[in-house]
């Protein structure tokens, strides 16, 4: 082997100690302690589109239509 393939591998081998190393002091942020919280609405299927964008528009997704044809809605508290 000649002697850049030598200091090549070896220059690889102590980065990655390296990054192991700041890993062990230098964590990554843990992400809040609280919880998103949400609120819910339940609208029926006689809902209009300029209606449902109007929803949207107040902060309101969809999140799942039932066998009834209702639509559940949330936004964030």
């Amino acid at each position: 082997m000649k002697l850049h393939a030598v200091v090549r591998i070896g220059l690889g081998a102590l980065m990655l100690v390296v990054a192991f190393v700041a890993g062990q002091y230098y964590p990554r942020p843990v992400a809040a302690q609280s919880r998103q919280k949400w609120e819910y609405k339940i609208v029926g299927s006689t809902h209009t589109v300029d209606q449902m964008n109007k929803l949207g528009e107040d902060g309101w997704e969809a999140v799942t239509l039932n066998a009834s044809n209702r639509v559940l809605l949330r936004r964030s508290k």
